[in-house]
C-alpha cells in the first residue's frame, strides 16, 4: 500500500488503484488482521484530523480490494497511532 487516499496497489509490477478509504489515515500505518488489512485513527492537527477521525478503524477486504468501516477505536487521545 503507498497511501490511504488515492491509493495504490503495487503487485510487484504494476501501480494499480483500490478504493479510498472514508476516513483520512494520516500518519497511521497499516497492519494484518486476519487476512485483511486494518488500519485506525488518524494523527495530526485539527488542521490534518476531525476529532471524529482519530478513532475510526477500516478494514481492507484483500480479495475485493474495498475498505469497510470497523468498530471505533474505545481509548480515544490526542494521538491514536
Amino acid at each position: 500500500m503507498i497511501c490511504f487516499k488515492n491509493l495504490l496497489r503495487f503487485d510487484g509490477e504494476i501501480y494499480q488503484p483500490v478504493t479510498s478509504t472514508s476516513y483520512r489515515h494520516t500518519q497511521t500505518q497499516i497492519a494484518n488482521y486476519m487476512g485483511k488489512a486494518l488500519t485506525t485513527g488518524c494523527s495530526g492537527g485539527a488542521e490534518i484530523c476531525q476529532k471524529t477521525e482519530k478513532t475510526k478503524t477500516e478494514l481492507m477486504n484483500l480479495d475485493s480490494k474495498s475498505w469497510t468501516k470497523g468498530l471505533d477505536y474505545p481509548f480515544d487521545s490526542l494521538y491514536v497511532m
